[in-house]
């Protein structure tokens, strides 16, 4: 036999009594409103506690006839409660029901003709049961409105009045026991209405507080939906706007290339001779301007790039490159620039780095020469280091300088557009705030990101970290 797991038997809630009398007092789910519910639940709690009473007071007056062996007594008592409490389960099944008001004006009728019917069966002084009608006027207070309440009370005073009339030789029939419970039950019943009338108008209160509650509610909720609307209508158009920007700015740009691609052609043929000779004046003022075109490509690039980017343009290729043979190429490229400032340059590779991998090679040189090329734009004394290592399923891209640092305020805005450290019109360093922007917005497309630690006055080191992808699907 195959042992059920523990974990697999479900565990048994215990049974709260709590619970169990909830779910028989609860009121019928189409009656919605509060104050109906409160009611229904009143009188349906009164029925089961009179149905439960009736059954313990049966029991307990039994109980001795069923230990003398009186059968034919404990009979009788069942006989007796049988008709009553059939009456009062089917008043409570009517007040489970969405007609708890009819079930009301039952168990009250109920309650009036079997305290009559007890009275009169008596021989002893039993005028205080008289008085039990104040209790069904108190029933009354909790279940029906006002108007009903005071019918009620006037079928209460009713049947104390007539009480002589129906059981004349009743201990209870004379003058002075009838008006005083008269006198009794009209004065408590007064005060009964004055209470609810109190209540009643608290309750009128508190309803007409909940309705301006509602009221001012549904008014901000209004208002922050016009809000929402127009802050849609502004996001909307700040978008079209921002793509219209990048529309233009990308369309611009590429225009703007190629005249200065001409430009550029032009004094490159020129400079070589082409053209016929040139002095030592004319060639230094054509270098300039090759030069000068050269910095104006770069900034028409970048800004292509950015509205590329913004615009969604941007597309990137995933093709096989080899690594270590990329990193030699930045090598090359780089060192020239170092060399023009006289400084070190170093290039680490990790020998754990693939042979091959799959991405967009020409981004990543983009990412790397612009991070190379600004260490090397920050840094007058020292030199540049350059780290590709491998780390997890990860590799790493680590550029640092011994240049003038960061400030730590800046750390939080350099990836910005047209942000730099020095944004005055007379900063030393030139650039367009541009490259940064660009670098961390390639990073997060290629699902890789960037990071950057500084010191001020010591240097900068700028980790850039790629997604190791060994195949074309994105295997690592």
């Amino acid at each position: 036999m195959t042992a059920i797991p523990a974990k697999s038997i479900p565990p048994v809630s215990p049974v709260r009594p709590k619970a169990i009398w909830s779910n028989l007092t609860q009121p019928h789910d189409q009656i919605t409103d509060l104050a109906e519910r409160r009611r229904a639940r009143l009188l349906t709690s009164f029925l089961l506690a009179l149905i439960l009473l009736s059954l313990l007071g049966t029991t307990l007056s039994s109980f001795p006839s069923i230990i003398n062996g009186d059968m034919n007594a404990v009979r009788n008592n069942v006989v007796n409660l049988a008709f009553p409490l059939l009456l009062l389960v089917g008043v409570y099944a009517l007040s489970r029901s969405r007609y708890f008001h009819q079930a009301a004006y039952l168990s009250l009728a109920v309650l009036y003709l079997g305290t009559m019917m007890w009275v009169m069966s008596s021989q002893a002084d039993s005028s205080y049961i008289l008085n039990y009608f104040l209790i069904y006027v108190l029933i009354a207070a909790m279940v029906f409105s006002g108007r009903e309440v005071a019918g009620t009370i006037v079928v209460s005073l009713l049947l104390i009045m007539v009480f002589p009339l129906l059981a004349p030789d009743h201990p209870s029939a004379h003058s002075t026991v009838l008006r005083g419970a008269f006198f009794f039950v009209a004065i408590a019943s007064v005060i009964v209405l004055i209470f609810m009338q109190h209540r009643n108008a608290i309750e009128k209160d508190r309803r007409t507080e909940l309705t301006e509650a509602l009221n001012l509610a549904q008014q901000a909720n209004a208002s922050l939906t016009e809000s929402n609307a127009a802050l849609e209508r502004a996001r909307l158009a700040a978008e079209e706007s921002a793509r219209l920007k990048s529309e233009f700015l990308s369309t611009m740009s590429h225009e703007l290339r190629t005249p200065l691609n001409a430009i550029r052609g032009f004094c490159g043929i020129m400079l070589e001779g082409m053209g016929g000779e040139i002095d030592d004046e004319a060639r230094h003022m054509l270098n300039r301007v090759h030069s000068n075109g050269d910095r104006l490509l770069g900034l028409i690039n970048d800004i292509l790039d950015i509205s590329k980017i913004e615009a969604g343009r941007m597309e990137l290729v995933n093709e096989p490159f080899a690594p270590r043979a990329l990193v030699e190429k930045w090598r090359s490229q780089i060192s020239v620039l170092a060399e023009k400032k006289a400084l070190n340059f170093e290039v680490d590779i990790d020998p754990a780095l693939p042979e091959q991998l799959y991405g967009d090679a020409e981004r990543i040189t983009q990412i790397a020469v612009n991070l190379m090329s600004n260490a090397i734009k920050f840094t007058e004394n020292g030199g540049v280091r350059l780290a590709v290592q491998v780390q997890d399923n990860q590799w790493l891209i680590r550029v640092t300088d011994s240049g003038i640092g960061i400030p730590p305020h800046a750390l939080n805005y350099i990836f910005e557009e047209f942000r730099q450290v020095d944004g005055s019109s007379t900063r030393v360093y030139g650039g367009t705030g541009l490259g940064l922007a660009i670098v961390k917005k390639l990073c997060r497309m290629m699902g890789g990101d960037i990071k950057v630690t500084s010191e001020l006055g010591k240097g900068s080191v700028f980790t850039v970290n790629l997604p190791v992808q060994v195949d074309k699907t994105g295997g690592k």
